[in-house]
């Protein structure tokens, strides 16, 4: 079992404009939250060939965008593998030789708003199928 600790990050969104006659800059604050309820499932998959993983997950209050994450061991460390702008992303295999075949595999999310990065979500992991019978 993996405990997650969850916080706010306190940021700042910032808009510049610029004329002739003159220059402003705008901030409002606020609080980015942590992604939640991360689960991975398994997607499509053709035998020998290839397979999906299908990650979703609780969005985070304020998040503009989501950083996923993939490990080969509970606890990671762990390498982003890709960014999603909602709640879901498709982890496409196999990705050889750091994503294959008849392997766990450990995820987490962050949020990323205004230059800040949250705390990672909760881990969700899932074995990737067989490649001779998708099971």
């Amino acid at each position: 079992m993996v405990a997650a600790i969850a916080f706010a990050v306190p940021f700042a969104v910032g808009s510049w404009q610029s004329s002739t006659s003159s220059q402003s800059a705008t901030f409002s604050s606020g609080t980015l939250g942590t992604p939640s309820g991360l689960a991975v499932a398994k997607g499509a998959c053709t035998i020998n060939t290839s397979f999906q993983m299908n990650l979703n997950w609780t969005a985070a209050g304020n998040a503009k965008s989501y950083r996923v994450f993939r490990g080969a061991a509970p606890g990671g460390p762990y390498t982003q593998i890709g960014t999603a702008s909602g709640t879901a992303y498709t982890d496409n295999g196999p990705q050889l030789p750091t994503f294959t075949w008849a392997t766990t595999y450990y995820y987490v999310v962050t949020a990323v708003a205004g230059g800040w990065t949250s705390a990672s979500s909760n881990e969700a992991s899932l074995k990737t199928p067989k490649s001779a019978n998708c099971n």
